[in-house]
């Protein structure tokens, strides 16, 4: 069953499918560059609980996941560094 949903973030969603044990056969959108996709086309094997998928859908939210850039991560240990250093010479 293929079935067609408007403005979600297919990623999220696909994940969030897979943490309730609901695999998807394919998952297809238009997005660009974009997390948030104008059209999504999952596809479903036909024995899927579409009422459980449903409740995924339901709770979804189509925010993007916010994540730590590398480089914010690695200033960030720059910075204790430089505290820690600081410390030790007593300068602070």
């Amino acid at each position: 069953m293929r079935v067609h949903y408007i403005n979600i973030n297919t990623i999220k969603l696909h994940g969030e499918l897979i943490s309730r044990g609901i695999h998807p056969i394919l998952v297809e959108n238009d997005a660009k560059e974009q997390e948030i996709a104008n059209n999504t086309y999952i596809t479903f094997a036909d024995d899927t609980d579409m009422q459980l998928v449903q409740s995924v859908l339901d709770a979804h939210n189509p925010v993007p996941i916010q994540t730590i850039s590398p480089n914010d991560v690695l200033n960030a240990k720059i910075e204790v560094q430089t505290i820690n250093t600081l410390i030790d010479l007593g300068v602070i």
